[in-house]
């Protein structure tokens, strides 16, 4: 006769191995995550992508989430589509300042670099052409773009912090320069609480 321990024993296996059989026929994978994820699946909108070093829904983790012409390239720091992250992605006689692709330039003022460009002016000391150098007239009457002066890229936007927006759109997207309801979903309401990022503007989650 099996001792009471021997008894145990087989009995703590046996609940193992039940256990273990059970939990692979769940689609064959084991999630252990409870509020993140760990594919794009998982995440509410088909705008957003799963970081898996993180388990949070983003804009983008790769280039190939980024379908914009003037904004195909993933920053990896923000997880946000950009125009550019590196030099490279700007091309010959161009570097990227900001996310912002820039046209190099050498001499102060009327550089033949900047010749035909919505940035005409080169500015010597930072070595690009540019819009604007300051807040001044040239943005004022830049409606379209906005009334600030982006020193750090030389285009006029219409904010660079949330202080300079308010109302529906109290947040400063720093990538395009405009003010916008969300950038993260802890930006949004309960009653609509995920912030699409192909609009940034908050939604009803799909999935309640």
């Amino acid at each position: 006769m099996l001792s009471s321990s021997k008894l145990l024993s087989i009995a703590v296996i046996w609940g193992l191995l039940s256990v273990a059989l059970l939990l692979s026929s769940c689609n064959s994978r084991i999630l252990f995550d409870v509020d993140g994820c760990d594919q794009d699946q998982e995440c509410p909108l088909a705008s957003l992508h799963c970081d898996t070093a993180t388990g949070t829904c983003v804009a983008c983790t790769e280039d190939v989430h980024c379908a914009q012409a003037d904004r195909n390239r993933c920053d990896p720091g923000s997880h946000r589509c950009a125009e550019c992250v590196i030099d490279s992605h700007c091309g010959l006689g161009r570097a990227c300042r900001e996310n912002h692709c820039v046209t190099l330039c050498r001499f102060e003022g009327n550089d033949s670099a900047c010749m035909g460009l919505a940035t005409p002016h080169c500015e010597a000391d930072v070595g690009f052409c540019v819009a604007c150098e300051d807040n001044n007239k040239t943005c004022a009457l830049a409606s379209e773009q906005g009334p600030i002066c982006n020193v750090q890229t030389g285009l006029c936007v219409a904010c660079r912090s949330d202080a300079n927006c308010g109302g529906t759109n109290p947040h400063c997207d720093k990538i395009t320069g405009h003010c916008v309801e969300c950038l993260q979903s802890g930006d949004c309401a309960p009653a609509a609480p995920i912030c699409d990022p192909s609009t940034s503007m908050c939604v009803p989650d799909p999935g309640r």
